[in-house]
């Protein structure tokens, strides 16, 4: 004989919040209900109806004035969630470790258990360690080499663009700019172009915040760092960097940090382009110096520095992706 096994979930009884009232007004609607269906009366039903409407709403009052009581009177975090816990009649996982078993030998005394278990994970380490044979292979056997050494950027065409913009879910939501899948979707034939412009234009002119691109050319940018560095350890952590050292006395450190921070200063040069903006032409031409010297390429005979100039175009751009509102063409 099989007899089938039901699984049901249980909610949980504490209702620490639970008053007379709930449970006087909960016997009523109770009652209001079988009558309702036993007699099949109007009466009862609205009746019915007005009590469950006026229980519901007092058990939400109810609920929010006995949490925030509990809340407002926790002193701390730790006691913020405590009380969460035990409102939530959250039972906290503990296990306790009453025998060990180590090569046979059975171990119940207490001090003897944590000396186990300190002696295990202070020594997993090195127990590992020895288990691993030696091996000669070379890392490099596993990196599938390239066929040239030059790498390059692939433009992004204007159907890739239309694609991209076609496959994006209607039900996400919009970005910063507030422009809406949808107007996106619909527009895609217009937007397309103006949009395949700014991917074509940040390989060239540099990568806004935000793109996928940014942190894989961050990365090549920053990660020589600490090779320049002398006398002090650079700590990187994504964007953030810190320069950290040791000395004697306060003017040992700062000539320390005074000399990392200027061959800092030289592996990352400022742009060129920036220092245009800001007119200061003879900067960026000593920096476009040294970057040609140290690829090893000379300058073209013809060069010479100009101002970059916005065009209407690219500010009609700008304009539109920053105000998220398409512009008509005039």
């Amino acid at each position: 004989m099989h007899i089938a096994i039901r699984q049901r979930r249980v909610k949980s009884e504490y209702k620490p919040w639970l008053t007379n009232e709930i449970k006087q007004m909960s016997y009523r609607r109770d009652y209001l209900k079988k009558q309702s269906i036993k007699l099949r009366s109007a009466y009862y039903d609205k009746a019915y109806k007005r009590c469950k409407n006026k229980l519901n709403n007092l058990i939400k009052e109810t609920k929010q004035e006995y949490f925030r009581d509990k809340l407002s009177n926790a002193k701390n975090s730790k006691e913020s969630w405590r009380t969460i816990n035990v409102l939530l009649n959250k039972k906290p996982k503990t296990s306790e470790v009453k025998e060990l078993d180590i090569n046979g030998q059975l171990i119940t005394d207490n001090d003897k258990i944590a000396d186990a278990f300190n002696q295990y994970f202070s020594t997993i380490g090195s127990t590992l360690s020895d288990k691993i044979t030696g091996n000669c292979t070379d890392p490099m056997n596993f990196v599938t080499p390239l066929d040239g050494s030059i790498f390059n950027f692939t433009s992004i065409t204007l159907q890739e663009t239309i694609d991209a913009l076609n496959e994006i879910k209607t039900k996400k939501s919009p970005g910063l700019d507030a422009i809406s899948i949808r107007l996106l979707k619909d527009a895609s034939n217009i937007v397309a172009g103006p949009l395949q412009d700014v991917a074509v234009r940040q390989i060239k002119c540099g990568i806004p915040q935000g793109s996928n691109l940014g942190p894989i050319l961050f990365l090549l940018y920053i990660n020589d760092l600490p090779n320049c560095l002398e006398t002090t350890k650079a700590n990187l952590f994504a964007d953030d960097t810190s320069l950290s050292c040791e000395g004697f006395s306060p003017y040992e450190i700062e000539i320390k940090l005074n000399k990392d921070i200027e061959n800092v200063h030289r592996l990352l040069p400022e742009s060129p382009r920036w220092l245009l903006l800001k007119g200061k032409e003879e900067e960026a031409e000593a920096v476009l110096v040294k970057i040609a010297r140290m690829n090893k390429r000379p300058l073209p005979d013809d060069f010479a520095l100009q101002k970059p100039v916005v065009s209407e175009r690219e500010q009609a751009l700008n304009n539109f992706l920053m105000t998220g509102k398409l512009l008509r063409k005039s």
